[in-house]
């Protein structure tokens, strides 16, 4: 029993230690490849904006403690969520170069040329939870869901 319980501790304050890694070095690799750090802060906050909707489905719609896999799971949203932020934050920035002003013409031109591979990841992403639905284990299942 106890021993369950240190690691619930233990993968708990991983998650929140990922969090206070993985926060900033987003911003500073946002930054170096921006440029901008308006749109840095925003992208920053759109990552955490995503982990906390993330663990918030699972508190208020499936009811779930914050646990091991919900943990385990926090840690890899903070992976997909950079990746696919980094993204559209840097194509954004690109479009400058490409010689669009103004801030409409610029998110079209991160969607149209990064919308593709974002939504690509997301497929696959998508792939590899379906599978895992079919696996006895609950813990997989549970993944499968936060996936």
């Amino acid at each position: 029993i106890f021993a369950g319980f240190d690691l619930s501790q233990e993968l708990l304050s991983g998650l929140f230690q990922g969090c206070a890694i993985a926060v900033p070095i987003a911003f500073l690799v946002l930054l170096g490849s921006t440029k901008n750090i308006v749109l840095s802060v925003y992208a920053v906050l759109s990552v955490g904006a995503i982990v906390l909707c993330v663990l918030g489905f699972c508190k208020s719609a499936m009811d779930w403690d914050l646990g091991i896999g919900e943990a385990i799971a926090g840690v890899i949203v903070i992976g997909y969520s950079v990746d696919y932020v980094v993204h559209l934050a840097h194509i954004y920035c690109e479009a400058n170069h490409a010689g669009l002003k103004t801030r409409g013409e610029r998110a079209e031109f991160a969607v149209r040329n990064m919308g593709s591979t974002v939504f690509a990841g997301a497929i696959t992403t998508a792939g590899s939870g379906a599978v895992m639905f079919f696996c006895f284990f609950y813990f997989f299942i549970k993944m499968a869901i936060l996936i």
